[in-house]
C-alpha cells in the first residue's frame, strides 16, 4: 500500500518537503521539487493528477524496484508500494485508471518479459500475462483499449534491438503480434493519437546508430509508413502529446549523451519545429504529462552515466 499518499506532512512518509518553484510564465520550463535521490531509467505515468515514478536505476548498473509518487500541485514526493522485482528501463502506460509496467532490464542484465498491473485505488501490484518477447527500453501506448509495446532491446553479451510490435488485450489477458517497425530500435518514443501510433527515433542496442525516423501505424490496416523525420537523430528522450503536437525532449546519441533540445511535431501539417530547450540536458528520464504540463524527472546527465535528482516542468500556453 502507499505510504499515506496525499496526507499532510505530519502523517505522511514524505521524502521531500521543499515546495516547487512556480514557473515565471504560462509557457516554458521551470524547476520542480527535486527527487529525494538520483534516479534514471525510470518509467513515469500519471493517474488522477498524481505522478508515479517506477523502477529504473539508482546508479549505473543498479536496478531498483522503488516507486515514488509526486503531487505537482504541492511539490511533495512520497514512497509508494515497490514493484515486485527490480528492473531498469521498463515501459509503462495507463489503461482504465490502472498502470501497466512492461519488461525492463533486470539485475542480471538481458531483459525480462514480465508484465505488472498496479491498481492505484488499493496500492496492489498484480502479475499479468508476460509479453511474448522479453525486452527493455521499449515504447508502450494505449490504442483502442489495447496496450501496444513496440521495439526495445536486450543488454549484455549478444545485446540486440527489436522491431517487435506486440499488443495486449486486458479483457482476455493475452497477447498478439502485429506489424513490426523498421528499422529495429530501442529507446524510441511511442505516442497514440486518433487511431494511430507514432514511433519516433531510437537507436541500436549498442547506441552506435541513432535514428531520426518517424513511423505512423494505422490500426485499421496494420501497416506502418514513414512521415516527416525528427530533425535530430536520438534515443532515450521524453515524448508527450498536447493539442495535436508531439513534443520530443532531451535524449542522447553516441557523442552527445545529454541533449537539451525540444523538437515539436505537428500531426496535421506533418512538420517539425523547435521548442524551448529543457534547462538540464539528459536522457533516460521519467517523462509524463500531469495537470496540463510535462514533467521531466531524473535521468543521465553525462557520458559517465551520472544520475540526477533534477525535476523540471513545462507549462503549456
Amino acid at each position: 500500500m502507499f505510504s499515506m499518499l496525499l496526507k499532510p506532512a505530519a502523517s505522511a512518509l514524505l521524502l521531500s518537503s521543499l515546495l516547487a518553484q512556480s514557473p515565471t510564465s504560462d509557457s516554458g520550463w521551470a524547476p520542480q521539487t527535486r527527487l529525494p535521490a538520483a534516479r534514471a531509467g525510470s518509467t513515469a505515468s500519471t493517474v488522477n493528477g498524481i505522478v508515479y515514478l517506477i523502477a529504473g536505476s539508482s546508479a549505473p548498473g543498479v536496478p531498483t524496484a522503488s516507486v515514488l509518487t509526486f503531487n505537482p500541485a504541492t511539490g511533495i514526493w512520497a514512497r509508494g508500494e515497490k514493484l515486485p522485482v527490480a528492473t531498469n528501463q521498463p515501459a509503462s502506460c495507463v489503461l482504465n485508471g490502472e498502470i501497466h509496467v512492461l519488461g525492463g532490464i533486470p539485475v542480471a542484465g538481458g531483459a525480462t518479459a514480465l508484465h505488472w498491473l498496479f491498481d492505484t485505488s488499493n496500492g496492489v501490484w498484480e502479475a499479468r500475462a508476460p509479453m511474448p518477447t522479453a525486452r527493455g527500453n521499449a515504447g508502450a501506448a494505449v490504442l483502442n483499449g489495447l496496450i501496444h509495446v513496440v521495439g526495445g532491446q536486450t543488454t549484455g553479451s549478444g545485446a540486440t534491438q527489436f522491431s517487435t510490435h506486440e499488443v495486449y488485450d486486458p479483457l482476455t489477458d493475452s497477447w498478439a503480434t502485429l506489424a513490426p517497425i523498421s528499422p529495429a530500435r530501442a529507446g524510441l518514443g511511442l505516442i497514440s493519437h486518433a487511431g494511430n501510433l507514432y514511433a519516433i527515433g531510437g537507436a541500436l542496442a549498442d547506441n552506435s546508430t541513432n535514428y531520426k525516423i518517424v513511423e505512423i501505424y494505422d490500426s485499421a490496416t496494420n501497416q506502418w509508413q514513414a512521415v516527416a523525420s525528427m530533425p535530430t537523430a536520438r534515443s532515450n528522450f521524453g515524448v508527450a502529446l498536447m493539442n495535436g503536437r508531439i513534443h520530443a525532449v532531451g535524449g542522447g546519441y553516441l557523442n552527445a549523451p545529454a541533449l537539451k533540445m525540444h523538437e515539436i511535431y505537428d500531426i496535421v501539417s506533418n512538420s517539425w519545429s523547435t521548442g524551448v530547450d529543457i534547462p538540464t540536458g539528459r536522457q533516460s528520464m521519467g517523462f509524463t504529462l500531469a495537470n496540463g504540463s510535462m514533467l521531466a524527472i531524473g535521468g543521465i546527465v553525462n557520458a559517465g552515466g551520472t544520475h540526477t535528482k533534477v525535476v523540471e516542468q513545462y507549462l503549456f500556453q
